[in-house]
């Protein structure tokens, strides 16, 4: 395989130096023969897409140089990688996907998924304030991915967070766009898609993070030199009003069912995504949970095996303004785990309203401008908590439907 890593990409890479404390003494613990559990989190480039083999997938593959490094330690791997999600439902998941298995390290990954504005600032400061303060605390390392022929992603949000917390953070972008753009690297060769990276480039994103965890060794190991004190501040930057997101599911007894019904089968692994959550297939047929909070967003699955029903979502009893949960995915690549973000900080939202990324490599049209100034004024506000209901209700069946319509959770805070 071909090394496609040169001193310039990796001098790049170190997008924030951040503080190394907690990596150097995970390495110390690790030198010790000490048991250490490493988690990676993220999205599908994470779960290992278009990598060959689980263990070409860079998650894997610096596990590995872990492993290799630390003959005496025992480690054990945790890949909660999934695909087309982002940090707001990671947040939710922490409890269910990562913190159960107290992991040691934890490397996250989600600035191709999460969209570049406020919105997502916030969920990814609030997925980082709770991996942060842990128990136990462990070594933080961000990742910031790119769209390869675009070079678009959400490090600015993300690292502004990373350098808040003094996390040290790996750009690929940073490393790869002038590369790419110069032409001495073709993108084909490392990601097929412009999304996904290959067995190549999945080596290359794992050697850009085995070559900073290295160099940490090589400067800190010896006992010359130690780790400043990291730099954490006393307050959130953003409102942080997503740090305490949480999941409602049909072991809840806080939802009241009307023809939707409790799916009780066992969910197989992380990935078996539709499970745990309500069924429907009549038109009427609805779902109601109420609770307090700020934060409110819809989990349901939109599916490719079309037709399947549509459902309408009606927030406080305003049914002049209801939300569409299109249940039909007009994709192929798979059936999708929608979120749909209904309410922000106590204020009704539209979900394309939080999923617009501001506009990178061309000046934002007035439309898109205008977008991105609303989302931006709404995130500053004070979060308004009070009780609030929502009402999910089947309005639209097909005589040949295949599939039901399916309701995965509720995500409030």
């Amino acid at each position: 395989m071909k090394n496609y890593i040169n001193p310039e990409m990796i001098k790049r890479s170190r997008a924030v130096e951040g503080n190394p404390g907690r990596l150097v003494g995970l390495m110390k613990r690790a030198a010790k023969g000490e048991e250490l559990t490493l988690c990676f989190l993220g999205g599908s480039i994470t779960q290992g897409s278009l990598s060959s083999t689980p263990e070409t997938c860079y998650a894997y593959l610096v596990y590995s140089w872990f492993v290799k490094r630390f003959p005496k330690a025992r480690f054990k791997f945790v890949n909660a990688g999934i695909g087309a999600t982002t940090s707001q439902f990671g947040v939710a998941r922490l409890a269910e996907n990562v913190t159960p298995f107290k992991p040691d390290f934890c490397m996250v990954e989600y600035s191709v998924n999460d969209g570049a504005n406020s919105f997502y600032r916030e969920t990814y400061e609030g997925l980082i304030r709770r991996l942060y303060g842990a128990d136990p605390a462990p070594a933080l390392l961000i990742m910031n991915n790119l769209f390869y022929d675009t070079g678009e992603n959400a490090q600015t949000e993300h690292n502004m967070i990373g350098e808040a917390y003094d996390i040290p953070c790996i750009s690929v972008r940073d490393a790869l766009r002038p590369e790419i753009a110069s032409g001495k690297i073709k993108r084909e060769e490392l990601s097929p898609d412009g999304l996904h990276p290959n067995d190549e480039g999945h080596a290359v994103l794992a050697g850009l993070a085995s070559d900073y965890l290295e160099g940490l060794c090589k400067e800190y190991l010896s006992g010359k030199k130690e780790p400043e004190d990291a730099i954490v501040p006393l307050a959130p930057i953003t409102v942080n009003a997503m740090e305490h997101l949480r999941r409602v599911q049909n072991r809840s007894t806080v939802v009241e069912c009307k023809g939707f019904k409790a799916d009780r089968s066992k969910k197989r692994d992380l990935h078996d995504l539709f499970k745990h959550g309500w069924k429907a297939s009549h038109k009427g047929d609805s779902i109601r949970f109420t609770f307090r909070g700020s934060e409110l967003a819809l989990q349901y699955r939109r599916t490719i095996n079309r037709p399947a029903p549509v459902a309408l979502a009606i927030i406080d009893g305003d049914e002049k303004h209801p939300v569409v949960l299109d249940g039909n995915y007009d994709q192929n690549w798979g059936d999708f785990l929608c979120i749909d973000t209904v309410m922000y900080h106590g204020r009704r939202v539209a979900p394309a309203d939080v999923h617009h990324g501001r506009v990178q490599n061309r000046k934002p049209n007035a439309e898109e401008k205008a977008q991105e100034e609303r989302l931006e004024r709404l995130s500053e506000l004070k979060p308004e908590k009070a009780e609030h209901t929502v009402e999910i209700r089947i309005s639209e069946t097909h005589r040949d439907d295949r599939e039901t319509f399916y309701l995965v959770s509720f995500i409030y805070s």
